[in-house]
This record gives C-alpha cells, structure tokens and sequence, in this order.
C-alpha cells in the first residue's frame, strides 16, 4: 500500500501514463497495475496529463438512482460505536428502495483511545466489520477511509484483503474520491495528514465530508457530515447529533435531509421501535457546469 507519491517507481508511473495515453479507462489502468483508482489519478495530474480528459475519468463509480445515503464515522471498535445506528440505516434504506449507501471513512476506531476493550486488536475490528456490518440483498456500500482506518490498514495489506472479501462493498480509497449521480460529479472527502499521495482536487457539485462528526453546510457547497456513533462533537452551531443524510434530486434541485437520533438512543441497543429522529433540510439549484456527459 502506498503511502507517498515519491514511493511510486518511475517505471510504474510511465506505464500508468502511457496505458492512459494510449486511450485505456483509469478504471482499467488501476486493476492492471493492482492500484486504486486514487492512485492512477494521483500519477496521471503527477505527470501533467490533459486535465480535461482527466475530469471526464475521475469517476469511480456512477450512480442513476433518484436517492442515496451517505454516513460517516461508525468508529466500530470504539467505545462509542453503535452498530444498532448503523442497522437502522439499511433498515430504512431497504423499506425506502435506496440501492446506494456511501461511507466518508472512520469505519473503524484502530488503536486509537477510547477501543472497546473486547475489541482492541485491530484484526478482531476488521472481521468483526466484515462480520456484523450490514448486508442487505440490492444495496451496495460504497467506502472511502479515514484517518482511523488509514492507521490499520497501513500496517498489513491482509486487512484490506480481508474487507475486499465482502462483495457488496466498493472501496473507493482514501481520503478522496469522485463520482457521478444522474451524471452530475460530486466529491466525498476524508481528511488523512499522513496519506501524502495528493489526488486531483476539481471544482464538484457538492463535497461530501466526514471526520467533523456534525451536519452543517460550509458556503454552497461543502456538506460535514455527522458521525454514525456515540461520539459527537459540537465545533459550530449547527446540528451535533448523530445520525445520516438522504440525498436526493428534485428536478433542477439538490436537496438532503438529515436523519439525526436523539440523545437516548446514543447507547448500544436494539431498537425496539422507530427511533425517535429530528430532520433538517438543505437544498439548492443544480449546477449544470458540474455534468459530465
């Protein structure tokens, strides 16, 4: 696993160029050379390939659906992890007909304090992920990692092999990624100090952000995120709970709702009936400059 664009060889990133020179799809350039797609673009904007070309491929994945889920921040191994929250959300995703859940990192605590103490070895944390993580028939996860998860799976690729072993999830990398909704580009983000490998930053329709652990919306464009777990922080004024976002298109409109849990039901338990929840909602005009396609 790399960790810095200056441990890429100089072969690899002329073969990386070259293959998408010669007209080969980032997608197909990353499982060629067992890179992620985050590291093709890291080598080609590296290299100075044609940027216009470059926006038309940053996709990962491409997503049609009206609605989609985006959580963040489950922290499973901590002592604020609730994997009773996390059910919820495929629970209402499944009787809402959403396909698409995407995560903004954080998945697991790692070794950092405060780790459940049944669950402190970070290989314990992985399988109990693959394990108990929700697997609904006809919704796909689609994950970006965060700076908890960075500091494992560094330390072993078997980690990575062993969540790459649950095929309803899609790794989309670390710290950021792209891809299209209705053809529109949008960004989701992680903040990671310690992955130097820089990806191509673009102009999106909006920027989904983990690692704040609170919902509130920075200028047009820039959505935090609250965390999916005990541990919420109260940086701003806006809505310190947790909870997820529910993204959906209203004709020309980008509109969320957050679905946010109320402080009794922050402890690990099963819910016994629909947990109470507040709502907040944002929207806005979309902005046609951002369509691929």
């Amino acid at each position: 696993m790399y960790r810095d664009i200056n441990e890429f060889s100089k072969s690899l990133k002329k073969k990386v160029a070259s293959d998408f020179y010669n007209g080969d799809h980032v997608k197909y350039i990353a499982r060629v050379h067992d890179l992620s797609i985050n590291e093709v673009l890291a080598i080609l904007a590296d290299r100075s390939v044609d940027a216009k070309r470059l926006r038309r491929e940053l996709s990962t994945c491409d997503i049609n659906d009206d609605r989609f889920i985006v959580i963040a921040d489950t922290h499973i191994g901590s002592t604020r992890m609730n994997m009773s929250m996390l059910d919820y959300v495929y629970d209402y995703a499944k009787r809402a007909g959403i396909n698409h859940i995407f995560h903004a990192g954080d998945v697991i605590q790692s070794t950092m304090r405060p780790t459940n103490p049944k669950l402190r070895d970070e290989y314990k944390q992985i399988t109990y992920t693959v394990d108990h993580y929700p697997n609904v028939d006809g919704i796909k996860t689609h994950i970006l990692f965060g700076n908890h998860d960075f500091h494992t799976l560094i330390k072993d690729d078997h980690y990575l092999k062993v969540l790459k072993s649950r095929r309803d999830f899609d790794i989309l990398g670390f710290k950021r990624a792209y891809f299209t909704w209705n053809k529109y580009l949008l960004n989701i983000r992680h903040e990671i100090d310690k992955y130097r490998i820089e990806i191509p930053n673009v102009d999106t329709e909006a920027m989904l952000c983990g690692h704040r652990h609170e919902f509130y919306v920075h200028g047009h464009d820039k959505i935090m995120l609250p965390c999916l777990c005990g541990d919420v922080k109260n940086y701003h004024t806006s809505l310190s709970l947790p909870g997820f976002i529910e993204v959906y298109r209203d004709k020309d409109k980008l509109r969320i709702i957050t679905h946010s849990f109320l402080p009794e039901n922050y402890d690990e338990r099963i819910f016994e009936e629909e947990p109470r929840k507040v709502t907040m909602e944002y929207s806005r005009k979309l902005n046609k400059n951002f369509k691929i396609g």
